[in-house]
């Protein structure tokens, strides 16, 4: 590339058109882009030599003058750089550390730019900072629009206020206290601590000390009529609102003005709604009517008797709830159950579940707080005794008759909906519709789960009422992780399964038989067949690890964060329609986690610290193959 000229006919050094590529430099005039070209240095990089090292300070800027590098982190490659291109141009000018290693994958030449001679530079021409700084500023602006969405987190500062108006009741005010209390950076105020004269101002200066020594505060509206400046004043320095209905039937959708101007805001600020029973004893329902015309983030349930449910919203609110995402896999979905009654046992709290079709199933299932073992029973009646997915049909919707499937999900289920749940869930579905995933919060329990399990081919779509098609979720996130980290804010635990790295079987293609020869032995049984056909992948073995894999390509881009990824050991050679094998595959999942977190429990009090160590002793214990 030769010398060229410039806009007001001068032509530019090798080196000053190259320093052209570089973010706010393409601005600078022909003499100033000269005096740096100057000041810059030509380095030849070997092959295999490390350019820049992750974690150390930024001190000097490259532009690639020939040649080709590699940026990675943890292993991973993130990007690749040729010639023309600027490496390591965002830390140098933010000041902070390398954010990745940078290799040169052949023999190349960069030219360096160090801190001194860019600072050199700015001394000569001052105006450069102020160019570069915009350029950079854009660049970022343009990364923030492509950022994912935050979860709803409660922030620093919460209120507490009552539904329609109605004063917090002495039950749900001291069942509250006592499970913030286990929070030890939580403070708590009412209306008789605020100042004595009552300004404003004066509100905040006093929050405020509380926020500088890093304590988490929870403002409480005990009754916003008898204290009616408090309870205008109090949600203006919140950074989030947990809205309380009272016992008893839905009252009309009526927010009040607090919630109103909360509801007006940013989508994740939106309110919390929390809705109470006197017992656990009473069912829940009206859900729908309570939340209909309110706009907020998610719901809860609490019972006025149960400290456990107390304990639960006084994680949301401290944005420390525990999410469980359960991958589908059709039989395998029992070993869902083994790791969660470990879990359990070991003494983890979960505050919400989620998953994609079996996944789902079971998830949904300990959202209505059954017990491990009592949804084991059930779903073995379902798929061995009941024969659930068993019986065949006309192959113009589907393989199977969609009718039996759907009559057990209705006899297990019941009427029970969505929002009723006293645990927040949610299913995953593909919508073919609208060509994306969509996540389900509301409605009946049986029907997002029959949608969310429609595998394709093997049962047909559901329909929604608006005339949406809905198939298995796990056409595109057999994992729904990133899901559930924009249902809430805190820690998460994804169950998938150790299906093994390499599949492979001793089966002849050639050996497929005819269609009427397929026909008889589908209607001989398996056992007539060649063993070179029984051992040929069958259209669900194929779905299953089609589905897998496309979840293990979504998580492998996916920052895990301080989220735990767990795989659970199957039994070998297990079938993903082997409903017969459910029983093996749940005694061997809570057995290695057991075990699991029997041996880590020197891994320190954090129980996401603990889980992550069981998770690479799941890998480490992995029998050879």
């Amino acid at each position: 590339m030769g010398e060229q000229p410039t806009e007001t006919g001068r032509e530019l050094s090798h080196k000053a058109l190259m320093l052209r590529v570089v973010p706010g430099f393409a601005t600078l005039e022909p003499e100033v882009l000269e005096e740096l070209a100057a000041l810059c240095t030509v380095r030849p990089i070997t092959r295999n030599t490390r350019l820049i090292t992750q974690g150390n300070r930024a001190e000097s800027l490259y532009l690639v003058l020939s040649g080709r590098f590699r940026v990675g982190t943890e292993g991973k490659t993130i990007a690749y750089v040729g010639t023309g291109e600027p490496i390591g141009e965002l830390a140098f000018f933010a000041g902070g550390p390398r954010t990745a290693d940078v290799t040169a994958l052949r023999n190349s030449v960069v030219l360096e730019c160090t801190r001194a001679q860019y600072d050199q530079m700015v001394a000569l021409n001052p105006d450069i900072s102020s160019r570069i700084l915009a350029s950079v500023a854009a660049r970022l602006a343009a990364i923030t629009q492509k950022a994912a969405p935050l979860p709803p987190h409660s922030g620093m500062i919460t209120v507490v206020v009552g539904a329609n108006d109605a004063p917090l009741s002495d039950a749900f005010i001291t069942g509250l206290r006592t499970a913030l209390a286990a929070h030890r950076d939580v403070v708590i105020h009412g209306a008789d601590d605020v100042p004595g004269n009552g300004k404003q101002a004066a509100l905040g200066d006093w929050l405020r000390q509380f926020e500088e020594k890093g304590k988490r505060q929870v403002l409480l509206i005990e009754d916003a009529q008898a204290h009616p400046d408090w309870a205008e004043m109090a949600p203006r320095f919140a950074d989030s609102m947990f809205v309380v209905a009272p016992p008893g039937p839905p009252h009309p959708p009526v927010p009040t003005s607090v919630e109103v101007r909360h509801s007006d805001a940013e989508s994740d600020a939106l309110p919390q709604f929390v809705m109470t029973r006197t017992g656990n004893g009473v069912p829940i329902t009206g859900s729908g009517a309570w939340l209909s015309g309110r706009a907020v983030s998610l719901h809860h349930h609490v019972a006025l008797d149960r400290p456990g449910d107390f304990a639960r919203l006084a994680r949301y609110i401290c944005d420390k709830a525990c999410g469980i995402v359960l991958a589908g896999g059709g039989a395998f979905g029992t070993a869902h159950l083994g790791a969660v009654k470990a879990l359990r046992e070991a003494g983890v709290e979960i505050d919400a579940y989620g998953g994609t079709s079996v996944g789902a199933a079971m998830a949904a299932a300990l959202a209505m707080e059954l017990d491990p073992d009592e949804i084991m029973r059930r779903t073995m009646r379902m798929f061995v005794a009941q024969k659930a997915m068993r019986k065949l049909t006309a192959p113009l919707f589907s393989v199977l008759d969609h009718r039996v499937f759907d009559s057990v999900l209705k006899e297990n289920y019941g009427a029970v909906l969505i929002e009723d749940l006293p645990i927040n869930f949610f299913a995953a579905t593909a919508s073919l519709s609208r060509n994306e995933l969509d996540i389900l919060r509301r409605g009946p329990v049986w029907q997002a789960v029959r949608a969310s399990s429609s595998i394709p081919a093997l049962l047909p779509p559901v329909i929604s009422p608006d005339g949406e098609v809905q198939v298995d979720g796990g056409l595109i996130d057999n994992l729904p992780l990133g899901e559930m980290r924009q249902f809430k804010a805190g820690p998460n635990i994804a169950f998938d399964f150790d299906i093994g790295a390499d599949w492979r079987v001793e089966a002849s293609y050639d050996a497929l038989p005819r269609p009427m020869g397929a026909l008889a032995g589908l209607m001989l049984g398996q056992t007539a067949r060649p063993a070179a056909v029984r051992r040929f992948p069958r259209i669900a073995s194929v779905l299953a690890r089609s589905m897998a894999m496309n979840s293990r390509r979504r998580l492998a881009g996916l920052d895990h964060g301080s989220d735990v990824l767990i795989a659970l050991p199957i039994k070998p050679r297990a079938s993903f329609l082997d409903w017969s094998e459910g029983q093996a595959h749940f005694d061997l999942a809570y057995q290695k986690m057991t075990q699991a977190l029997d041996e880590t429990k020197d891994a320190g009090p954090d129980i996401m610290t603990r889980l992550r160590a069981v998770s690479a002793h799941l890998v480490a214990r992995r029998p050879k193959p």
